[in-house]
């Protein structure tokens, strides 16, 4: 999805999209390749020399997969599991920091290792150490919406809203300048600031496997304009 409320497109032009390739989702980062002698697109692969096109714009979308960002407290004495707000989580697509000790946590064995936790994926119970009892939690990551929710969110797109479908086109927006604010982000990365030079300046958002924007890929795209927080999930990307 893109926020279209927090939105700026200096340039978008329709490509065809290559054979066998999809861009399900709104919002996926886009890369230039040749088919039959045609500049042609798909999603990015995260690889180096890949060739940016922009970002999607297409004129409908599946939403197969969403990021959600959400604060929650780990209980003060054992299990010291949460329940997140979504389920069917993505495999390895979640980050959690530790807010009240400071601490970015790594996905492994809470049961013997400090600043781990592990996940259930299809329930969405994280499990934390008991170094974590107590603490307040800030969880990044992305999940598989269901049928139900779609409906009651997004609304379904009207019939005749499938050029991308019928004629294997999809739009995208780019140049410099272009800003925009996407859930197409790998939830797993930080996209906090860096410090340079004794100054706070935004990460480079580059391009990502599976169409999805990261940081510290082989191609940048950009900078973070805005960081996925609880009130805002989404990652605001200003192209170079």
């Amino acid at each position: 999805m893109i926020n279209l409320h927090k939105t700026r497109f200096q340039t978008t032009r329709e490509y065809a999209v290559q054979t066998g390739q999809e861009f399900a989702e709104i919002g996926m980062c886009a890369q230039f390749v040749v088919e039959d002698g045609v500049q042609v697109l798909r999603p990015s692969g995260g690889v180096a020399n890949e060739r940016f096109a922009g970002v999607t714009i297409k004129d409908n979308e599946d939403l197969e997969t969403k990021a959600y960002v959400e604060e929650v407290t780990v209980p003060s004495s054992s299990p010291y599991t949460v329940q997140l707000t979504k389920t069917n989580l993505v495999a390895s697509n979640i980050k959690i920091y530790d807010d009240t000790n400071t601490q970015l946590l790594s996905e492994g064995n809470p049961a013997t290792t400090a600043n781990e936790f592990s996940v259930v994926d299809s329930t969405g119970i994280v499990t934390f150490h008991s170094g974590q009892a107590g603490a307040t939690c800030t969880v990044t990551y992305r999940y598989q919406p269901t049928v139900a929710e779609n409906k009651q969110t997004e609304w379904e797109r009207t019939p005749n809203q499938t050029a991308s479908d019928e004629y294997a086109q999809v739009a995208v927006a780019f140049g410099p300048g272009t800003y925009f604010e996407t859930d197409q982000f790998d939830a797993s990365l930080d996209y906090s600031p860096v410090t340079v030079g004794g100054q706070s300046v935004p990460a480079y958002v580059t391009m990502g496997a599976g169409g999805l924007f990261t940081t510290g890929g082989n191609v940048t795209v950009g900078t973070v304009a805005q960081v996925p927080s609880v009130d805002s999930m989404w990652l605001g990307v200003l192209l170079d």
